[in-house]
């Protein structure tokens, strides 16, 4: 399993809006199998598979945050 956070917004991506009264579909998740997803006031998280070659491929092309950058 991978723990995928979005932080203070719900992953739409830059330029979007940072929460919605609607169900949107987040494009950055796109090909990835969600296990299970959890929200919070602020934040977003998602336990992806990780099991085949293709999996593992599209979980490195996704941001990582690093708070030492800060």
């Amino acid at each position: 399993m991978h723990v995928v956070c979005f932080c203070c917004f719900q992953g739409y991506g830059d330029n979007k809006p940072k929460s919605s009264t609607t169900a949107q579909e987040i494009k950055t998740l796109d090909g990835i199998y969600a296990e299970q997803v959890a929200m919070g006031y602020s934040h977003s998280l998602v336990i992806a598979r990780n099991e085949t070659d293709q999996d593992k491929e599209r979980l490195k092309k996704l941001p990582e945050y690093n708070p030492r950058m800060l």
